[in-house]
């Protein structure tokens, strides 16, 4: 949708289909005008170049772009791409990250400075809990021995594919940021998944890894409720 001329349309839907014809289908051309007259039940995304509400359809997402379709546009339609793309391996009632926080154990501004003892925090949570067995924390130590678990600062997601009791995460808040990997890292999350959850795992990386939030903003949370909150803002809801 765009609420400037014909040829002003023509040239971002062209823009558009040269860069996502793979992936976007474009079902319809609309002057602004008509977004209260149009039928969205069957869209899944509107672009559209005026900071307006289009429509109520709960499933239909609107990003707002330049009619040049600038880069950091451009950064936004891919997110929504890859997010579509991940959504098709879960089901589609699979809680957020954020909603998981509510229930998980959380250790907050902790003192640690080998993050070896901070996998075995977390993973006893579990273990006292009866959730998982030692294997799962054996399991989580082999992996990190052969492949880290770690490849960006911040934030480290950590997890078995030992099938669990329950699917349950442990968080745990550096006071000081620790050397992982080459990484300074001050957020671990350690999860565990029943095997009918497993497909949660990929919406679980996708919060944390494949959104369009900076990292150093991040590094400022380090409490239950701070963390909550910024991925309930910085949580796309699609």
């Amino acid at each position: 949708m765009c609420h400037l001329n014909l040829p002003a349309s023509w040239n971002l839907k062209h823009k558009i289909l040269n860069m996502y014809s793979n992936t976007i289908n474009i079902t319809a051309l609309l002057p602004l005008y008509c977004k209260d007259n149009y039928d969205f039940s069957n869209t899944d995304l509107i672009i559209c170049t005026a900071n307006k509400k289009i429509t109520n359809e709960p499933r239909c997402h609107t990003i707002i772009v330049s009619p040049f379709l600038d880069i950091e546009n451009q950064a936004e339609i891919d997110t929504y791409i890859k997010r579509m793309q991940i959504n098709r391996l879960f089901h589609g009632s699979a809680p957020f990250l954020y909603e998981l926080f509510e229930n998980a154990y959380w250790h907050e501004k902790i003192e640690m400075d080998d993050y070896i003892d901070v996998l075995e925090l977390l993973a006893y949570d579990f273990i006292n809990d009866g959730i998982v067995s030692y294997k799962y924390l054996n399991d989580i130590l082999r992996r990190e021995a052969v492949l880290s678990f770690v490849f960006q600062p911040g934030f480290v997601l950590t997890y078995s594919l030992q099938p669990s009791t329950k699917t349950k995460l442990s968080v745990a808040t550096l006071k000081h940021r620790l050397r992982w990997n080459s990484y300074k890292i001050h957020t671990v999350i350690m999860a565990t998944f029943t095997e009918n959850d497993f497909p949660l795992l990929f919406r679980l990386l996708s919060d944390i890894y494949f959104n369009n939030f900076s990292i150093d903003d991040l590094s400022f949370e380090r409490t239950k409720k701070g963390l909550t909150n910024f991925f309930i803002k910085h949580t796309p809801k699609f």
